[in-house]
């Protein structure tokens, strides 16, 4: 796992959840073919995510489908993400090759900095989703994933804490309580780690390499919670 802090740091060693899951998986279900396929992309919000899924699932045909999204969704813009980002075809292929490397992310992140900072000013007046979109969104994405036969889990936004910047803390919170409750009252299986939540600072520092991001140790409990989980909800038959 890299952080923009230090993005040079790299432990070929330490690997993210994903591929902590599926070793899980596999040693614990070795009569099983298991293979957890990563679709994150960084920067990506729900609305991204689920234009993301509805291109990626008739071709993939998972088995389980875990949802994880948060931060992203709660940034601030000048316009929310369901008027910024086009979904039309050729704009969707340009992103999604831009995801698949580091270099070009940081380039582009680079350009459009410049070009906010040599054009007239436009605040940031809006989330990128709303809470009521991000909810939305999760609950589209669980009704595609089931439509084709796949079981969901959905696993709560991640944050450190609250008092490096308590607005974003606050914030990141009430969307995790209206996921939450919806998941609850909808059946969805949720899983919130509290050790990766504001619940668990200061405690949890030795968990997370920036505020956003848990380290190899928040990766692995989070693989370690998810593996128990869909054991115990028997999601894995």
């Amino acid at each position: 796992t890299t952080f923009e802090n230090n993005p040079l740091s790299f432990d070929p060693e330490q690997l993210p959840y994903t591929a902590l899951l599926e070793q899980n998986l596999e040693s614990a279900h070795a009569d099983k073919n298991i293979e957890v396929i990563p679709l994150a992309v960084p920067g990506y919000s729900t609305y991204q995510g689920l234009k993301l899924l509805e291109n990626k699932i008739q071709s993939l045909r998972p088995d389980i489908v875990t949802i994880l999204f948060g931060w992203n969704d709660t940034e601030m813009h000048s316009r929310a993400d369901k008027e910024a980002l086009p979904s039309d075809w050729l704009t969707y292929r340009s992103r999604e090759f831009l995801s698949h490397s580091q270099a070009l992310i940081r380039l582009s992140s680079w350009l459009r900095s410049k070009n906010v900072a040599t054009s007239s000013p436009n605040p940031s007046t809006t989330s990128r989703v709303s809470k009521e979109d991000f909810v939305k969104n999760i609950l589209d994405m669980t009704a595609l994933a089931r439509k084709y036969g796949a079981e969901v889990v959905v696993i709560a936004p991640v944050y450190m804490d609250s008092s490096s910047n308590r607005g974003a803390g606050l914030k990141i919170s009430k969307y995790r309580s209206a996921l939450k409750e919806t998941a609850e009252h909808t059946y969805i299986p949720y899983l919130e780690v509290e050790e990766l939540t504001e619940k668990g600072y200061p405690g949890n520092e030795k968990l997370f390499g920036e505020p956003i991001h848990p380290n190899y140790l928040g990766q692995k409990l989070l693989a370690d919670r998810l593996s128990k989980f869909l054991d115990k909800e028997r999601v894995i038959q």
